[in-house]
C-alpha cells in the first residue's frame, strides 16, 4: 500500500533503511555504472558494535534485489554506495512485529 512503503535512492554513502524490531521487506533495483573492487553498494545489518554484508553488488549493469530481514531490539539494516555510479533505488516496509505478527499495510482493510 502506498502509505506503508517507504522508498530510497541511495548514490552515495550511507542510509538507515530500518531500526525498530520485525521483519521487513526490501525491493528494488541495484544500478551499476562502473565496476571495480573498491567501488560497490551494499546491505549491512548491524547490532551498533558489529557489521554484517548481506548483499553486496560491484558488478556493471543493473541488478534486481528482493528479501526478507528479521531485525531485534538495537540492529538496523543499512545500505550504502560508494559513489555516484552506483545507485540502489527501491522501497521497504515491515511485514511483522518482532513476535511476527502481521502488519497489515496502510489503509487495509478497506
Amino acid at each position: 500500500a502506498f502509505g506503508s512503503q517507504t522508498a530510497f535512492d541511495v548514490t552515495t554513502g550511507t542510509t538507515t533503511l530500518a531500526n525498530s524490531p520485525g521483519f521487513y521487506r526490501c525491493a528494488g533495483i541495484a544500478n551499476i555504472g562502473a565496476s571495480s573492487t573498491s567501488q560497490q553498494s551494499k546491505f549491512e545489518l548491524t547490532d551498533g558494535a558489529t557489521v554484517k554484508v548481506i548483499f553486496q553488488f560491484s558488478l556493471t549493469g543493473a541488478i534486481n534485489f528482493d528479501f526478507v530481514v528479521w531485525l531485534a531490539t538495537g540492529e538496523s539494516l543499512t545500505c550504502s554506495a560508494t559513489n555516484n555510479n552506483f545507485s540502489m533505488n527501491g522501497s521497504i516496509r515491515q511485514i511483522a512485529d518482532s513476535e511476527g505478527n502481521l502488519v497489515n499495510p496502510s489503509g487495509f482493510p478497506l
